[in-house]
């Protein structure tokens, strides 16, 4: 049983490696996506297709923003406009003929891609308002494009998410288990592993991709059971999505070059 993280992310070769994969999904899967699929339902509730490619566009766009002000020594909002003006591109996004939406869209992450894929530790490490630094942004990346490459009605599957995604996201799963339980996930196949702190211990079984499908928001492909004191339960509620890091204004203030 372990319950250190399985996904390093100071191991920098690592780290750009998952990078690399994740994108390469997400694109793969955006590129043959029909243009009559963009209008259809995704596997999010109330977005189609295109909801969920103007997002990731817009979030591509939001890193290319951050990269730059970084560049800079700069610290900004990575939605210009905040949390309104991003929802208000998204929508308008939707509208665009598909086309047009995946040329947009392939456009702003091979600019992150070209910025990121073979960066360096000092590179990485610069500070940014969103999420503190690059590295943590590349991070938000592999989420990003890995887990919405399965939001994409006839996309990915989990199955497809390499063995390292699947552990940063069981890793990153633990923000959002309650405080008052702790998991003991056993994958099937694998090693055992707890996250959480509460004093309620559930046991989950599956495959460690539905396991990180689940703790990830989204329905697994295969079947994962609870148990509490060897008593099948129903899976726990898990938190909301945690809210993405930002740099306080005096920690911006310790850290603009000067």
């Amino acid at each position: 049983m372990t319950t250190a993280v399985l996904f390093d992310p100071s191991a920098t070769a690592q780290v750009i490696d998952t990078f690399h994969h994740a994108f390469t999904l997400y694109k793969r899967h955006l590129e043959k996506l029909p243009a009559e699929s963009f209008g259809q339902p995704s596997n999010l509730p109330e977005w189609k297709n295109a909801h969920v490619i103007a997002h990731v566009d817009n979030f591509s766009r939001g890193v290319l923003n951050q990269l730059e002000a970084a560049k800079l020594g700069e610290f900004r909002d990575f939605y210009e406009g905040g949390q309104d003006e991003r929802n208000r591109r998204i929508e308008l996004g939707a509208l665009m003929q598909p086309e047009a939406l995946r040329t947009r869209a392939l456009e702003s992450m091979t600019g992150v891609f070209e910025a990121l894929s073979t960066a360096d530790d000092a590179y990485l490490d610069q500070p940014t308002r969103f999420q503190g630094s690059i590295r943590r942004i590349m991070l938000a990346c592999i989420r990003e494009y890995g887990i919405h490459s399965v939001d994409l009605k006839k996309g990915a599957q989990p199955i497809d998410w390499t063995q390292e995604m699947v552990r940063h996201y069981i890793d990153f799963g633990e923000k959002r288990v309650p405080d008052s339980i702790k998991l003991n996930l056993q994958r099937l196949g694998g090693q055992s592993h707890v996250i959480g702190h509460g004093d309620r211990t559930i046991v989950v079984q599956g495959l460690d991709f539905d396991i990180a499908t689940w703790l990830m928001g989204r329905n697994p492909s295969g079947q994962i059971r609870a148990t509490a004191a060897a008593d099948g339960v129903a899976l726990p509620e898990l938190l909301p999505w945690p809210k993405p890091h930002l740099l306080t204004p005096d920690e911006e203030r310790t850290l603009a070059p000067e």
